[in-house]
């Protein structure tokens, strides 16, 4: 790799023109879009087949454990379904590089990301009606042709970026105690930053989020563990609910008057920081809020929606594939005569990576965090009169 990195003129400029190339490879069509979708399981498999019985998986994947190889290669194919169904050519831009930095990071070499391309072509060769293949195959050549322009990409964008150009000592003390499972001092640290409700959106948007987000840069990285990052985020949600309880904001004098809200995470999401976060200020701002929380199956988020006939519905990504299930959720709301009242936000990391999302999928707003959100639901209700 080119070992001199890219002013963020030039890192601009080439994700600029990359996006600009890729558009014109897009959209594909729904019927290819959708083909690949409902053969995913079979593609994955004959990928997984294709890398793992070559001459050269050694190489190709080095020390990386088979079973992460094989869980990637089904990551990826349900991310490919989301940027082709929602045509979002801009996000794979964004993410693939991310993808060439974790893998490498765990071991893989970097000709497995041509090699993995190819039994990509392969598989959608050998599953799909030829005129489908045709549309997918492409944007597959694309990703090999521009393997180049990936590799030095994934020594310089960081999809979990901290989101702060002042990284104090509080905040690195902050990561410390949360990577050693610090609760004691996480928890010191709340009750100091939160002594009243109008505190809760800096611990919230200025302390908590910008830490986790580098918690999420380290494990990139491959310098912080799967179980380290899980335990942050145990104690990040212990010192919320508790923050949540020592303030009760379930009591606040004017609970319910700005309205109801159904806040959730896309379903088969498991982050539900963001969501809960979400929740936290809306009722802190005088929503009536109901919080479903993670990985809520599809079926039971619509009837609760439609039991309570919420004001607002706010919906949380932090994988770019559950993009995919929030359109579903959308959708299924805009069918409802009896929900033509509410209207829908949606947050996270995947919307941040993808906010030339909105259109396709159909909600009306999107917040990159929660000032935006706060911001966006104050518009909505001076509109409302």
């Amino acid at each position: 790799m080119n070992s001199e990195h890219m002013s963020e003129k030039e890192i601009t400029h080439l994700m600029d023109e990359l996006q600009a190339d890729l558009k014109g490879l897009f959209p594909v069509r729904e019927e290819a879009a959708t083909a690949y979708l409902d053969k995913l399981s079979v593609l994955a498999e004959r990928v997984d087949e294709e890398v793992l019985q070559s001459s050269k998986v050694s190489e190709l994947i080095g020390s990386c454990p088979v079973e992460v190889i094989t869980t990637n290669h089904r990551n990826h194919a349900r991310f490919m379904a989301t940027v082709f169904a929602l045509n979002l050519p801009s996000l794979l831009v964004r993410v693939i590089p991310w993808a060439y930095r974790v893998y490498t990071n765990r071991g893989v070499s970097l000709s497995y990301f041509t090699a993995e391309c190819q039994a990509w072509i392969n598989a959608v060769d050998q599953e799909l009606d030829p005129a489908f293949a045709e549309q997918i195959r492409r944007v597959y050549s694309w990703m090999i042709d521009h393997h180049e322009d990936m590799k030095q990409l994934s020594q310089e964008i960081d999809v979990f970026s901290a989101q702060t150009n002042d990284w104090s000592e509080e905040l690195n003390s902050l990561l410390s105690s949360l990577l050693s499972g610090d609760t004691q001092s996480v928890q010191q640290l709340a009750e100091s930053e939160a002594r009243e409700v109008a505190d809760l959106p800096r611990l919230y948007m200025d302390l908590i989020q910008p830490v986790m987000y580098r918690i999420g840069s380290l494990w990139a990285d491959g310098e912080v563990t799967v179980a380290q990052e899980h335990m942050a985020t145990a104690v990040v949600s212990r010192i919320i609910a508790g923050t949540y309880q020592r303030l009760q904001l379930f009591a606040q004098k004017d609970h319910g008057a700005k309205g109801t809200a159904v806040v959730s995470c896309a379903s088969k999401e498991f982050h539900e920081l963001g969501a809960r976060i979400i929740a936290d200020l809306m009722e802190l701002d005088g929503w009536d809020v109901t919080f479903m929380g993670a990985n809520i199956p599809e079926e039971d988020f619509h009837h609760m929606v439609v039991d309570k006939q919420p004001d607002v519905v706010a919906l949380s990504a932090t994988v770019p594939s559950h993009l995919l299930n929030i359109k579903r959720m959308v959708n299924r709301i805009r069918e409802e005569e009896s929900l033509a009242h509410t209207l829908i936000l949606a947050g996270g990391q995947a919307l941040s990576l993808a906010p030339e999302s909105a259109q396709s999928l159909n909600v009306d707003g999107i917040a990159h965090n929660g000032y935006e959100a706060r911001e966006i639901l104050a518009q909505w209700q001076e509109k409302d009169g």
